[in-house]
């Protein structure tokens, strides 16, 4: 009866600033995982809902301001869950969990890992107990985790009015909204500027463009767990020359 585990690299977390233009960031795409602690790269802030933000950090799954830790110390046995964010597959998740003692790995046949609200998006958990010759040594323990929704798609870039880029996306009904971000650098390391986005719109068109000049932009989706959001990965980067 020991628990599984679940795929996925892990992630750390950030805190973000607010502003119209962000500051530095780093590649597309990213891994998925847990937030602090492993190796992986590292989130891109959160910022508030409604109007724009700024975002820092790299790309990948993260969070701000609420905490979840990985490990937790009960009774003298150090519970350890693998991953505390994860994206949503359509298939319960579970991510692994070890418990030691003095260093010492226990046995997973001498506990269990109890999943609840792990298929959808949103605050899953992990409960673990002792059984056997440990139900009275690990004391019940619950860790929790987030299920963040999948990545998105960027499906159209156009540049139809003056000085002016429509872009357009797939929209996703298990977020609560998206993160869109607009830079002149491919690789969002400077000048970056985040518009925050209901979940119901299909596209935004970014205005003040310069002709002659090519941006780049890539999108993510958000869920809010106890008033804090929670970011998905970065889309793929789609680009375009102003010409007109």
């Amino acid at each position: 009866g020991g628990s599984t585990g679940s795929t996925g690299g892990s992630a750390g977390s950030t805190g973000g600033s607010t502003g119209s233009t962000g500051g530095s960031t780093g590649n597309t795409g990213g891994s998925i995982g847990s937030t602090g602690g492993s190796t992986g790269s590292t989130v891109g802030s959160a910022g508030s809902t409604g109007g724009s933000t700024g975002s820092t950090g790299n790309t990948g799954v993260g969070q701000e301001k609420f905490v979840l830790p990985k490990t937790t110390v009960r009774n003298g046995y150090k519970i350890t869950i693998a991953n505390t964010v994860l994206e949503y597959s359509g298939k319960s998740l579970k991510p692994a969990v070890t418990v030691k003692y003095g260093g010492r790995k226990i046995k997973e046949k001498y506990y269990t890992v109890k999943y609840s609200s792990n298929k959808k998006t949103g605050l899953a958990a992990a409960v673990i107990r002792g059984k056997g010759a440990y139900a009275k040594k690990i004391p019940e323990t619950k860790l929790h985790f987030v299920i963040v929704p999948r990545r998105m798609t960027i499906t159209s870039v156009k540049n139809s009015k003056n000085g002016t880029a429509a872009v357009g996306w797939k929209t996703d009904g298990l977020a609560g909204g998206y993160q869109l971000q607009i830079c002149r650098n491919s690789k969002f390391k400077e000048g970056v500027t985040s518009y925050e986005i209901k979940k119901t719109k299909k596209g935004r068109t970014i205005t003040g463009l310069k002709k002659k000049k090519t941006y780049y932009f890539r999108i993510r989706p958000y869920i809010k767990v106890k008033n804090t959001l929670f970011y998905g990965r970065w889309s793929k980067v789609r680009s375009i020359k102003i010409k007109k």
